[in-house]
């Protein structure tokens, strides 16, 4: 089952640059991304000793060509950095991946010890390019400068929030790469420092560690926080935990509990929620439920993970309405185009997976065999998905 869509702690920057792009006919820069959250991180502790760093360093220059509204927003509280550092960041935190790593690359090369340079072309790497690995070794550097620059913990007088930021993505990423261990680390030492907890995020990479109960204690403390967006990720690991422990039961309640949260709307919801629970339903045998939930996925928000179409697919494969199973195979493409470009391919292999089983039932064995080859050759990374690699490898060689 997929998890569901990450978020992270941001000021209110989105909302001022939606505003200028109204008011600016030249403005290029558009609001992407959720609304953000009213919590803001707590300042760090103080370490016993240490000194301020200074900056001597010439401001940076860089052309500004067309109008950017990131131009007339100034760092927020903790977010010290220079006009062109500030820029960067600004122009990444609302999806326009190409100018910030334009920006962050000038800033790097100029200034090689730019924290802030560094986090955002982590930052960029990871959602403008789906670069994971490349990401990491930015963002690990980015943390080692600042951790050089303002100690570790950072002092409160600092740019605090940079360090907040780090953190968030390190373990976003880290996740993402399957490193379960290092994500909870990184979780931990944000959780030590900053306000609100990343609590029930930690839930899936116990899942995905196959520790169950933990897993559980985790998400059941993170529902007693009564906070919207932790009970939203408490309830979507719950629906997986419980399915990867063996209990459709108890899973199909869960994932039913996720998906009522917001009323099964699919005007307010992610397509996540009602996929979840669609395959849930399958895995009791209650087709009919699976597909009027499956049916009422395509229409709602687009999902990071899991393909509505993927889905419906596999479940009309099992019904033998091969007509209809060709109408959703041609879909899933143009819906996985549609989301963000850091995870435009993060279940490709489980669209070859039902398109080989397509093939199987209709007698092409050859292309099953050139699809399922560069199943086992390519495989996607899981951490999105409570399945695990081995599964995927089973499914693909038996098909």
């Amino acid at each position: 089952m997929p998890i569901g869509e990450q978020k992270t702690t941001r000021p209110l920057r989105a909302w001022v640059l939606a505003l200028i792009s109204l008011s600016l006919s030249s403005a290029l820069v558009h609001a992407q991304g959720d609304p953000p959250p009213s919590d803001v991180p707590q300042e760090p502790p103080a370490p016993d000793d240490g000194t301020e760093p200074t900056d001597d360093e010439p401001p940076i220059v860089i052309g500004t060509g067309d109008f950017d509204p990131c131009t007339l927003i100034g760092p927020g509280e903790g977010e010290d950095s220079t006009p062109d550092e500030y820029r960067a960041w600004c122009n990444a935190d609302n999806g326009n991946f190409i100018r910030a790593r334009e920006l962050a690359e000038t800033v790097v090369h100029d200034h090689p010890t730019s924290y802030v340079g560094n986090f955002v072309l982590g930052y960029v790497h990871h959602m403008g390019e789906a670069n994971s690995p490349r990401a990491l070794f930015f963002l690990r550097h980015a943390l080692d400068l600042y951790t050089h620059a303002w100690g570790n913990p950072p002092l409160p007088t600092g740019p605090w929030r940079w360090h907040a930021h780090m953190l968030q993505e390190l373990a976003f990423v880290e996740g993402e790469l399957e490193h379960y261990d290092a994500q909870l680390a990184y979780m931990d030492r944000y959780n030590t420092l900053y306000d609100p907890d990343m609590a029930a995020e930690a839930a899936w990479p116990l899942m995905k560690m196959r520790r169950f109960d933990d897993a559980r204690r985790v998400a059941q403390s993170a529902l007693s926080t009564g906070s919207p967006w932790q009970t939203e990720v408490a309830l979507n690991a719950l629906c997986a935990v419980e399915f990867e422990a063996g209990d459709e039961q108890r899973s199909h309640e869960a994932c039913r509990a996720a998906l009522d949260l917001h009323g099964a709307d699919p005007d307010r919801q992610s397509a996540v929620d009602f996929t979840n629970f669609a395959e849930s339903s399958r895995s009791l045998f209650r087709l009919d439920e699976a597909e009027e939930i499956g049916l009422q996925a395509t229409s709602a928000q687009i999902s990071w993970f899991g393909n509505p179409y993927v889905e419906l697919a596999e479940l009309y494969i099992r019904e033998g309405r091969f007509p209809e199973t060709l109408d959703m195979l041609r879909q899933v493409h143009a819906y996985r185009l549609r989301r963000p470009p850091h995870v435009q391919d993060s279940d490709r292999n489980e669209a070859r997976r039902a398109l080989s089983e397509f093939f199987v039932v209709v007698g092409r064995g050859e292309e099953a065999v050139r699809i399922t080859t560069k199943a086992v050759n390519m495989p996607d990374r899981r951490s999105h998905n409570s399945r695990d690699a081995a599964q995927d490898l089973a499914v693909a060689a038996i098909l």
